[in-house]
């Protein structure tokens, strides 16, 4: 399963690093909204900081504050 997580904080770094240890599933991207130093296990993971970059994935993780969710709805509502 092809996974993206969409936010840059301490929970989305947590599910990411659960994430890698899963076999079953590919972290396909990252996105944050701004440029950041990724935990040394996660180097290998596409860090994209533009939504328009975004791939095709199974599930988008929206691990994002509140304030930054509701304006990422807008994008995905247009799609």
């Amino acid at each position: 399963m092809k996974v993206a997580v969409l936010g840059s904080g301490n929970v989305a770094i947590q599910l990411l690093s659960v994430f890698k240890k899963q076999p079953q599933i590919i972290i396909s991207q990252w996105y944050s909204r701004s440029p950041l130093t990724p935990p040394t296990e996660l180097n290998e993971i596409e860090i994209i900081h533009q939504l328009e970059q975004l791939a095709p994935a199974d599930v988008y993780l929206l691990a994002l504050t509140d304030t930054a969710l509701s304006s990422l709805s807008n994008y995905f509502q247009k799609k």
